[in-house]
């Protein structure tokens, strides 16, 4: 095993944005050999698969997710509930795959295709993670020392891949809950905002001027005419001591703050 191997599966190791561990755990590979394309892929039976983080040229998103996926060797064996471990897609593959359209019309799409290697981990609930590292044409085939070297660490690549989906599914619970507490906070300060001076239509179109609805969408939202509207308006501004929109939205500000705060 090489020092730059060493030095970034230490580097690795030690990063604390959860974020950034996908394109380490690419880079610490890219020092045993080099390959052009990769991706982290969440595979879970029938259902289309969810992408944690790549590099690639090909549309992985939208082409690979919408329909090539399901002719994918990795996405396969993760079906048949294949083993953990370092595979080239040669020992997944069926007979015809490079006349498979995920060959000829996916991986080949890119400048051409050399070869692929991948790794595959269960990380529970019927979910795999793999790894793949794809060469096009511009490169030639992984020599048998290369996949030799990424079979001996594929037990601590799949130490690496569960970090990452581990780190990655606490940061979502984290993300939710924070955006759950903002919808919150939002919502009672626009109950509180105006709440003893303005009437309740007059408070219902406060709300939507905030956000970020114009007089004539209010009009039509609330079934009145914008003159109508324009007159709630004129009331509101006096009411609340503010003169235009752009000083209504800095007071709601100030009241969500102040729902922050609490």
């Amino acid at each position: 095993m090489n020092g730059r191997f060493i030095y970034d599966i230490a580097g690795f190791l030690s990063e604390q944005d959860e974020r950034l561990l996908p394109t380490k755990l690419a880079t610490t590979l890219a020092s045993i050999a080099s390959f052009d394309a990769w991706a982290i892929v969440c595979f879970e039976q029938e259902e289309r698969p969810l992408i944690i983080d790549y590099r690639d040229q090909r549309p992985v998103k939208t082409d690979y997710c919408e329909s090539y996926f399901r002719d994918d060797p990795f996405y396969l064996a993760a079906k048949n509930e294949c083993l953990a471990g370092a595979y080239q897609v040669t020992e997944l593959a069926p007979r015809n795959f490079q006349a498979t359209a995920f060959c000829q019309d996916y991986l080949a799409t890119a400048n051409g295709f050399a070869d692929q290697i991948g790794y595959l981990c269960s990380v529970g609930n019927g979910r795999t993670l793999a790894l793949t590292l794809t060469r096009s044409a511009t490169y030639k085939k992984y020599r048998a020392s290369e996949l030799s070297e990424f079979q001996l660490i594929a037990p601590l690549v799949t130490v690496a891949l569960q970090r990452i989906w581990t780190l990655r599914n606490e940061s979502v619970v984290v993300e939710e809950q924070t955006e759950d507490l903002t919808k919150k906070r939002t919502n009672v300060a626009f109950d509180n905002f105006g709440a003893t001076t303005l009437s309740p239509r007059e408070h219902q179109i406060v709300r939507l001027l905030i956000s970020g609805e114009s007089a004539k969408s209010i009009a039509r939202i609330l079934g009145i005419t914008p003159g109508t509207t324009q007159n709630h308006i004129k009331h509101i501004y006096l009411k609340l001591g503010v003169s235009s929109r752009g000083e209504l939205f800095g007071r709601f500000i100030d009241e969500l703050t102040q729902c922050e705060a609490a």
